[in-house]
């Protein structure tokens, strides 16, 4: 265009023949400006639905700081940038604790070096998606008013999406990525959601597991007996060690079995009775 502009089009060009000569040409341009978008938009939409479902088996292969990297990513070549960082929020929303950057930022712009746990009121302009709840976008980072700096060292930045995960109304998780080329846009936005909700997810249900199987290990291993049955059949849904070889019984046995058939002493009527608070609450 005279302003310096361009667009994507398509063209078809016709001879023009003038006594057996092709003398000149009529050329047709089209703009496929929006053809073009689209096509982009739908290559996304393919390109997020393939890296929400990378991210889950990814989290079986990888350690947690890996994984988070991996996401990161993801989020980098999803919305075109060259930074991207992840950081969790204390239950005050207080203090954040910096879980790692991408291996690009790591390898360009920082260095694994600073303190991981900051107060919120002590970091730079990204904690601003903690005070409002919402994402902030810096398109011109530069010449923004109320910056509050980057840590020494740092290289330049230009652009910045900063995004909260929110969970029973507090945020928990803030994740960000910078540096893209043109501006960032509200599809980028919605592209780092997505990519961060379910790295949040994931880490939650990586740390339920692995409470689980501490909590499971410590009751297997209790040289108390441990019983645990179905309130409605009464069948055992587990039992610890310690009481399986006092009984002499297995698992797969004992699945089979009531605490009536071990304490014959009890009729359903006088059991039942036995356990009415507990099924019911009360102390």
């Amino acid at each position: 265009r005279a302003d310096g502009s361009s667009f994507p089009a398509e063209y078809w060009s016709y001879p023009i023949h003038r006594d057996g000569k092709v003398t000149g040409a009529v050329v047709t341009f089209l703009n496929i400006t929006r053809r073009k978008q689209q096509a982009d938009f739908t290559s996304l939409q393919a390109r997020r639905a393939e890296a929400l479902l990378e991210l889950p088996p990814a989290s079986e292969q990888l350690d947690e700081t890996a994984f988070v990297r991996r996401g990161l990513e993801f989020a980098e070549e999803l919305t075109g940038s060259k930074i991207a960082f992840l950081h969790l929020v204390d239950d005050n929303e207080e203090t954040i604790e910096l879980v790692t950057w991408s291996h690009r930022t790591l390898k360009n712009y920082c260095q694994d070096v600073y303190n991981k746990h900051y107060p919120v009121d002590q970091a730079g302009i990204w904690v601003d998606a903690i005070y409002q709840h919402k994402p902030v976008v810096f398109n011109d980072y530069p010449n923004y008013p109320h910056k509050r700096g980057l840590p020494e060292g740092h290289a330049e930045l230009k652009r910045l999406i900063s995004l909260p995960v929110n969970e029973n109304g507090k945020v928990v998780m803030l994740a960000g990525v910078g540096n893209k080329e043109t501006d960032y846009t509200d599809l980028d936005v919605e592209t780092m959601q997505l990519i961060s909700n379910e790295i949040w997810r994931i880490l939650q249900r990586r740390h339920s597991l692995d409470k689980i199987t501490r909590f499971n290990r410590v009751l297997e291993q209790s040289q108390n007996e441990i019983y645990i049955f179905d309130s409605e059949t009464l069948h055992f849904v587990d039992v610890n060690l310690g009481a399986r070889t006092n009984l002499g019984y297995s698992m797969e046995e004992l699945r089979n079995l009531t605490p009536l058939d071990l304490k014959v002493e009890f009729t359903a009527d006088s059991f039942a009775k036995l356990i009415e608070p507990l099924k019911s609450g009360v102390k």
